[in-house]
C-alpha cells in the first residue's frame, strides 16, 4: 500500500528535484518499518509458547535447587555441579571430632558391633574410621554423585572398593568393599532393603543441614523407616545463632538450632528422645572461619552434637 502511493506521487510530480525530495523523505521510514516487522516476526514470543524466561536472579544451579517440584534430579544437579567443580566446602580432611567424641556412647546401645549409616557421605574419612575398627560391624555410605563414591575408593584402597563392579538395585547402585556398602541414589528414594536391612546407628554430619528446610519433615520420617527400634541417631549441624536475618537463613549448610531439632524430631511417633550432648562456638574452634562467616552476616556460629534415640530396644542376633 504505501510502496503504491509512492509511485504516483512520484510520477505525478513534474519536476526532478520534486521526486529526488519525495523519494529522500519517504523512502528511508519505509524501509525502516519494513525490517522492523520482519526481525519482530522471528522473535519467538515465549509467553505463547507456554515457557517462561528463566530468572534473572537465580543462578542456573539455584534455579534447580529452588523448583516448585524439588525432584531427585534437581537436587542432586546441585550437588553434581559443586563436586564438578570441586567446591567442597564442607569436607573435612580429618575425621570429625564429634563422631570419635560420642561413638563409645553410640556402640553402647548395640548388644553386637553395629551397622552403621552415613547419608549423603559425599568422600569423607568417618567412613574409612568406622570400617577400620573391629567394635563396627559395617559401615553403609549412600550419596547421590558418583564422583563423591569413585574419589573416596581412590582415597581408600584398602578397603578394596571396586567402582567397576557396581550392582544395579532398581535405579540404584550398589559398590560392595571390605566392611563397606558404598550406595548412588537420591536419599528420598531409598528404603531399607536397599541398605542390606534397617541400619543400628546412623551418623549425620552434613544431611539434615544440606537439604532444604521445607524437605526436614520428609528427612525425619525417612530415618525412622530405615532405623532399627532402640537405633541411634548422631547429628553435626549448625547454629548460626546472630548475624543477619538474610545471613542466617542462607544456606547450604542452612542453620538447624537445638529448638529445630526438638521440633522435627519430638513430634515423630518412632523417636524415644532426643538429647544434647554439647555445644562448641565454631569461630573459637576455627577462627580463620569467623572473616569468612561475617561476609555472609553470620557473627555467631555453634556447632551442636545431638543424639536422637528410636523407641524400642535393637534385638540380638544370633
Amino acid at each position: 500500500l504505501f510502496f503504491s502511493f509512492f509511485i504516483r506521487i512520484f510520477i505525478s510530480t513534474p519536476h526532478m528535484r520534486l521526486r529526488v525530495l519525495y523519494f529522500l523523505l519517504l523512502v528511508p521510514p519505509f524501509l525502516i518499518i519494513h525490517i522492523f516487522s520482519l526481525s519482530s516476526s522471528v522473535v519467538p514470543n515465549m509467553s505463547s509458547s507456554g515457557e517462561s524466561p528463566p530468572d534473572p536472579s537465580l543462578s542456573a544451579s539455584e534455579s534447580q535447587v529452588c523448583g516448585e517440584e524439588g525432584g531427585g534430579n534437581e537436587r542432586l544437579d546441585f550437588w553434581a555441579d559443586r563436586w564438578s567443580n570441586d567446591m567442597l566446602g564442607w569436607h573435612k580432611d580429618d575425621v570429625h571430632h564429634i563422631l570419635k567424641k560420642n561413638l563409645p556412647h553410640l556402640l553402647s546401645f548395640a548388644p553386637r558391633p553395629p551397622r552403621i549409616f552415613v547419608p549423603l557421605c559425599g568422600k569423607t574419612k568417618d567412613m574409612a574410621y568406622l570400617a577400620s575398627l573391629e567394635s563396627v560391624g559395617g559401615v553403609v555410605g549412600l550419596d547421590g554423585v558418583e564422583k563423591a563414591l569413585s574419589e573416596f575408593a581412590k582415597e581408600n584402597p584398602d578397603l578394596a572398593i571396586d567402582m567397576d563392579a557396581g550392582e544395579d538395585v532398581g535405579p540404584f547402585v550398589k559398590y560392595g568393599g571390605k566392611k563397606i556398602s558404598l550406595i548412588q541414589a537420591d536419599f528420598f528414594e531409598i528404603d531399607a532393603t536397599i541398605l542390606g536391612g534397617r541400619v543400628d546407628v546412623v551418623w549425620d554430619r552434613a544431611s539434615v543441614v544440606a537439604i532444604r528446610p521445607e524437605l526436614r519433615e520428609k528427612y525425619v520420617e525417612k530415618l525412622g523407616s530405615i532405623l532399627k527400634p532402640g537405633g541411634v541417631a548422631l547429628f553435626a549441624t549448625l547454629d548460626r545463632r546472630a548475624g543477619t536475618e538474610e545471613g542466617r537463613a542462607d544456606g547450604p549448610p542452612f542453620s538447624v538450632d537445638l529448638m529445630e531439632m526438638r521440633r522435627l524430631f519430638e513430634k515423630a511417633d518412632w523417636v524415644d528422645k532426643l538429647i544434647l550432648q554439647g555445644e562448641f562456638n565454631e569461630f573459637e574452634k576455627n577462627p580463620s572461619s569467623e572473616m569468612r562467616w561475617t561476609k555472609k552476616g553470620v557473627t555467631s556460629m555453634f556447632e551442636l552434637e545431638i543424639i536422637v534415640k528410636a523407641k524400642g530396644v535393637i534385638a540380638s542376633e544370633a
